[in-house]
């Protein structure tokens, strides 16, 4: 019997749990590395999940920029997620501190990262929505051209070379039509 994408997404939660509590007892670079490490493996669970979806709807292939959407939302919730941790580790941190020296510079450096990670949400939150945008535009006009000013991640920049080419040989297939045409014509 198939596991189904609800029973998938039980098990993801459950298994973020489980690496959101391992970091917390992890310190400096082994919990970096860690959380790094499992971000990769977890985004792959969720493409797998995402695909179950799509199979248990009946689709049989998820268009380029709405996985492209479903990508650049999960990974704005997980930057607003550790932005959010980052803030509360930080108020943390002020809470118990001192006056002396390392303390202060702790603080300092906590402050750095919460703004660091406060920064990477907003861009991962304005990629989410180029994406979502882009997405769409693709859905309502599949041979308009994706607006440059949407190009937000490397994905998206992929997704409109790629619609470039296809309408680029589209329209050179139609004007050699055209050609072999007026050729018969004559």
């Amino acid at each position: 019997m198939a596991i189904t994408s609800e029973k998938m997404t039980k098990d993801l939660r459950l298994m973020n749990d489980a690496v959101s509590r391992t970091a917390d007892l992890l310190d400096g670079a082994t919990k970096q590395q860690f959380r790094e490490r499992s971000a990769r493996y977890l985004e792959t669970l969720v493409n797998r999940i995402d695909l179950q979806r799509a199979q248990e709807g009946g689709a049989q292939e998820l268009s380029r920029a709405e996985a492209i959407r479903a990508k650049e939302e999960r990974e704005a919730a997980e930057a607003r997620r550790l932005a959010d941790r980052a803030i509360d580790a930080k108020r943390r941190q002020e809470g118990r501190g001192g006056v002396d020296p390392e303390s202060q510079r702790d603080t300092l450096a906590d402050r750095a990262i919460v703004a660091g990670a406060q920064q990477a949400a907003a861009r991962e939150a304005r990629e989410a929505a180029a994406a979502r945008e882009a997405a769409n535009i693709l859905a309502d006009h599949p041979a308009r051209p994706l607006p440059q000013a949407l190009v937000e991640s490397n994905a998206l920049a992929k997704l409109r070379a790629e619609q470039e080419k296809v309408l680029h040989d589209i329209e050179g297939e139609g004007a050699e039509a055209q050609t072999n045409k007026g050729q018969r014509m004559a």
